[in-house]
């Protein structure tokens, strides 16, 4: 689970960069993640970006499709494997301007204009919105989501549209990179909730009494780190699928009208 700020008038992206996956237990319910694996939420291009949500492994088959030199919808990595593992895609292009969008989003709106303020995504979105609705601050907002939401954390990544500023640069396009930095240096919270304060502390999860059997579990694919959208509901339509192709097609455009 994550946490995703689009502040629309000053054209940045931002996230945070926790992975994490939570798994039932003998003795109840359990969140384990990783911070700052080099492994982002965000892809760019010259054209347009992406803000990616959902399986970890289908978002590193978008993420290294997303870095070809030329995109194509009739090639693009598949939307689903499973009603339980897909992607949730934003796309946004170089002037800003949000091609397509599915999934479940938070969205503030200019009261005069009508016009978007911010947008918001991931099981930190709530924070953050509110947050960013007092301060138009995205660095804020993901902090604020951080210190709020149990599935957000770590360094808050960004890219600055306007400006081609970003801290994006350590980018590995490796799901596996998220498993071993789990595996290796993980954290583990038994959780009633997703709110931070009605959780038991965090520990290391190599000195939990079921390290072994939960590493073994990781490096199996049976607990897999994602970023959910937050809604379990959300479904690939036909539709959704035919929008997003169109979405990709205007982005090869666009990159075709820069080259000219």
């Amino acid at each position: 689970m994550t946490t995703t700020v689009y502040d629309y008038n000053r054209r940045i992206l931002a996230s945070d960069s926790r992975w994490s996956a939570v798994f039932t237990s003998t003795d109840g319910d359990y969140l384990i993640y990783a911070d700052d694996t080099g492994f982002h939420k965000i892809a760019i291009r010259p054209g347009a970006s992406l803000i990616l949500a959902g399986d970890g492994q289908l978002i590193s088959e978008w993420k290294r499709w997303w870095q070809q030199p030329t995109i194509n919808s009739d090639n693009m990595p598949e939307v689903a494997l499973s009603e339980i593992r897909l992607v949730s895609v934003m796309l946004i292009t170089n002037e800003g301007d949000i091609l397509f969008d599915a999934g479940p989003k938070m969205v503030l709106v200019d009261t005069q204009t009508q016009g978007y303020v911010g947008i918001f995504s991931g099981s930190g979105k709530d924070y953050a919105a509110e947050c960013f609705d007092r301060n138009r601050c995205f660095r804020t907002a993901v902090e604020t989501a951080k210190r709020l939401d149990v599935c957000s954390g770590g360094t808050i990544m960004f890219s600055d549209i306007s400006t081609g500023d970003h801290n994006l640069h350590d980018e590995n396009y490796d799901y596996n990179s998220v498993i071993t930095a789990i595996h290796d240096r993980g954290m583990i919270m038994k959780i009633n909730n997703l709110n931070m304060s009605a959780n038991d502390p965090v520990t290391n999860l190599s000195a939990h009494h079921d390290a072994d059997s939960i590493k073994k579990a990781l490096k199996s694919g049976s607990i897999r780190a994602c970023a959910p959208s937050g809604d379990s509901q959300f479904r690939w339509t036909e539709s959704r699928i035919n929008r997003l192709k169109s979405a990709i097609d205007r982005v090869a455009e666009i990159e075709a009208e820069m080259k000219k």
